[in-house]
């Protein structure tokens, strides 16, 4: 009879204690249609919200010039087609690519959307919380074809923005289900919070510098293209609390 008692008083104490810190935690993907949540599981307003801070900065268009005699001189481009990078062209000579020269760089703290969260809180306290990702994501870098197609000029152009922005990128971000990151935030009492993982970018505009040489290989001038584009970070993290709204009971 005690061992009873015990049970019924031990799970109306575990019943009462989900009660008073019952969350609720739901997950929502916002897909890529501007104003669409998935499944509609988002509001509508909370999408709008979030995606109102995404800019994609605009790749430029290219244009060429080549160097003779110390005075660079604007010139039709090259290489139309991304198969003929690094083949002879123009007759008797020849441009072998050498470097990307970025002229400035900048961090996009809104590229694109990742996912938007959203959690309930029903207890009366304030809590902490924390951003969970359920399902897999990738995105995707916008970046000119005269970078993208051709790997050595991807790495290049990589490897020279992430030597002066200070972080690791990459084209191509895969997110995992399961990620996670704890929000500094707290949600009041009764209310429900839209929380949004943004991807960071970073954009660059420079030049792809190419050598022009002789047909013996001797290097008599340099050509460039000035284009440019944005890359993904994978070191950088950008969680915001896009609304807190109080619950409707």
């Amino acid at each position: 009879m005690k061992n009873i008692k015990k049970y019924v008083c031990l799970s109306a104490l575990m019943a009462l204690i989900l009660n008073v810190t019952k969350i609720n935690v739901e997950f929502a993907y916002a897909n890529q249609i501007y104003f669409q949540a998935n499944n509609n599981s988002i509001p509508e307003k909370v999408v709008k919200k979030a995606y109102s801070k995404i800019y994609k900065d605009p790749i430029p268009t290219t244009r060429a010039y080549e160097k003779n005699t110390n005075k660079w001189v604007e010139v039709p481009v090259l290489f139309k087609n991304t198969k003929l990078r690094s083949v002879p062209t123009g007759g008797r000579y020849s441009y072998t690519f050498s470097h990307y020269d970025p002229h400035y760089v900048k961090r996009n703290w809104h590229f694109d959307v990742v996912s938007i969260y959203r959690v309930y809180n029903n207890s009366g306290l304030n809590i902490n919380t924390k951003y969970i990702l359920e399902q897999n994501v990738i995105k995707k870098a916008n970046v000119s074809i005269e970078i993208s197609g051709k790997a050595k000029i991807k790495a290049a152009f990589l490897g020279a923005v992430e030597a002066k922005a200070g972080f690791k990128g990459t084209f191509e971000k895969k997110w995992s289900k399961g990620w996670s990151a704890d929000i500094s935030t707290k949600i009041p009492p009764h209310h429900v919070a839209y929380i949004t993982n943004y991807q960071v970018g970073v954009n660059s505009k420079g030049a792809l510098v190419y050598d022009k040489r002789t047909p013996t290989g001797a290097k008599c001038g340099e050509y460039k293209e000035e284009t440019g584009g944005t890359v993904l970070s994978d070191t950088d993290i950008n969680i915001e609390v896009t609304e807190m709204d109080p619950m409707v009971k």
